[in-house]
């Protein structure tokens, strides 16, 4: 029997981006760890039979509660999650046979609850995995400006000019009126009304008195010139000089402007350490999120090197540490706004150049700061929405419990899913 409270092992919804299948974390991982549980090899199967049917984009997100991880190999919240879709992702390209180049990952930590993480079963809403199947039509779409609307005449403009023409002529009329004024009559009326006598009215010629008027320049201080921004010439004459525009390379692109580090920028060779100068470039980016609020993901990019290390497995493994140590510095050390963030690890199958040559790995090895675009930012906060968590800023995405979306679920031709295969109930553990 299920326990009251708990969510349903499996939901599949619509929303704004395409269709995303929801499912507790309990099913997949024990808690406080990203090792799978025996018995999640029939889950993953199913996550796989479900996303097969297409080849749109798929973004596999974790999430946690706001309760301190207590495992020493997952320092923090981000950690955990980031590990955990990571883990995922690598199961269904390496057992499943999934194309690598059409999943990403990303960990999301405790910055996105759907409930109030006070009562135990808000705490066990907010840990779950979310596997989405991005529609390229919505995520892609680019902008439309609507036509004029028709009213099927065509000289619709003649009103417009008439109410034009009439308001030049009423205002000159009005200007001939004052400078026609009958004086005599205009005297008439003061005297009516006990006022002075008419020959004050009279023109007295006075000599002109010169006078000496000693005119002081005041010098007003210009406020200071904002040298932060994230976008197009500014950005990259603030870059200059700040002595940094040769160690990072600005692009724009769709879905926002792109600032991209190669790795022995700021890390060490196959470690996710910090190196000692990485603080000059971090700040310097630091400084440009600081002056604006829309969402930014940190990825991480290596080579085809394999890696396998007792820290870093894979480099799937590796670019995700290093995108979340990037995260971490920026917050901590800036106190950005965590909901902003999340992180992604693409391993070796994101390139921007052939890995046959020295020069090639070297560019493939990088980390991507993605400043989502105002319209990109617009799609990622509808696509879920969120509690806000107590002490975060009130700048965000965040909404109070009452203001929960509704669920609504999506008629799915079993041509693209497959058929529904009911799950068995696995049993729910609190977090910690």
């Amino acid at each position: 029997m299920r326990q009251e409270g708990v969510p349903e092992p499996i939901a599949i919804d619509t929303v704004y981006q395409g269709v995303r299948i929801t499912l507790p974390d309990s099913l997949l991982f024990p808690s406080g760890f990203a090792d799978f549980l025996a018995t999640s090899g029939i889950v993953v199967e199913r996550i796989s039979r479900l996303i097969r049917g297409t080849t749109y984009p798929v973004r596999i997100e974790s999430y946690t509660d706001s309760t301190p991880t207590s495992n020493p190999q997952y320092p923090s919240n981000w950690d955990l999650s980031r590990a955990r879709a990571e883990a995922l992702m690598q199961a269904l390209v390496t057992h499943h046979g999934q194309d690598p180049k059409r999943l990403m990952a990303a960990g999301c930590a405790d910055m996105r609850p759907l409930d109030s993480n006070g009562t135990r079963e808000g705490r066990l809403k907010n840990r779950r995995i979310e596997v989405t199947v991005l529609n390229p039509e919505r995520v892609f779409r680019p902008l439309v400006v609507p036509a004029w609307p028709s009213t099927g005449d065509e000289e619709w403009w003649k009103l417009t000019f008439a109410d034009m023409t009439n308001l030049l002529l009423v205002f000159f009329v009005f200007l001939f009126a004052v400078r026609a004024l009958d004086l005599a009559a205009f005297k008439k009326a003061v005297a009516s009304i006990g006022a002075p006598k008419p020959d004050v009215f009279v023109n007295v010629p006075v000599a002109p008195v010169e006078k000496k008027v000693e005119i002081k320049q005041e010098v007003i201080p210009t406020a200071p010139v904002r040298e932060t921004g994230f976008s197009g010439a500014e950005a990259k004459s603030f870059l200059a000089r700040k002595g940094i525009a040769d160690r990072v390379r600005l692009t724009s692109e769709k879905r926002g402007t792109v600032i991209t580090m190669s790795d022995h920028v700021i890390f060490s060779s196959g470690s996710a350490e910090l190196g000692p100068q990485s603080n000059e470039v971090l700040d310097v980016i630091g400084d440009i999120l600081r002056d604006n609020d829309y969402l930014v993901r940190i990825e991480g990019h290596t080579d085809n090197t394999p890696i396998a290390t007792a820290q870093h497995p894979s480099n799937w493994h590796l670019s995700a540490d290093r995108a979340a140590i990037v995260v971490r510095y920026l917050t901590e050390r800036y106190r950005l706004d965590p909901t902003r963030f999340s992180v992604a690890g693409y391993g070796e199958f994101r390139p921007i150049s052939h890995n046959d040559t020295l020069e090639g790995k070297a560019k493939n090895r990088r980390v991507e700061i993605v400043i989502l675009n105002k319209r990109q930012s617009e799609l990622e906060g509808k696509e879920a929405e969120f509690v806000k968590p107590k002490g975060a800023s009130s700048e965000g995405v965040s909404k109070s419990p009452n203001e929960a979306p509704k669920k609504m679920m999506p008629n799915i031709p079993e041509r693209i899913f497959g058929p529904s295969v009911p799950m068995p109930p696995v049993p729910f553990e609190p977090q910690g």
